[in-house]
């Protein structure tokens, strides 16, 4: 499968990774699922992050096939996962890690298993 994701939201995922540095920030992808086309992010109330961690109210996510993967931070500036990464990934199709200093090219994508896989940016 071919994952794309529009270019004003990959902005708004480094943006607000960026105003969340020091502390790690973190979503929900929501995609066109006809064109795999990621179009919104979803920030869950609830959402606690630090540092080193970021937790997720999964209660609270909406019930939508259309919720396809996860954002979060790195603040450290690495976008390999760690182990609670590759664990929480396994119900995600997609997984976008960005990292520091968040510029257009500081993100890592990766599939349920953890393995990296390509994002295109489209308009």
């Amino acid at each position: 499968m071919s994952w794309k994701i529009k270019k004003n939201v990959l902005d708004s995922i480094l943006a607000f990774s960026k105003s969340f540095y020091p502390n790690e920030f973190s979503a929900l992808l929501f995609c066109d699922l006809d064109t795999h086309v990621i179009k919104d992010i979803y920030f869950l109330p609830g959402t606690y992050s630090n540092d080193h961690s970021a937790y997720l109210r999964l209660d609270l996510a909406p019930m939508s096939l259309s919720l396809v993967g996860s954002i979060h931070s790195h603040p450290t500036g690495k976008g390999k996962p760690s182990l609670a990464d590759l664990n929480f990934f396994s119900s995600k199709d997609i997984n976008i890690i960005t990292y520091f200093p968040f510029c257009l090219d500081c993100y890592e994508c990766y599939n349920s298993k953890g393995e990296k896989i390509s994002l295109e940016i489209v308009d």
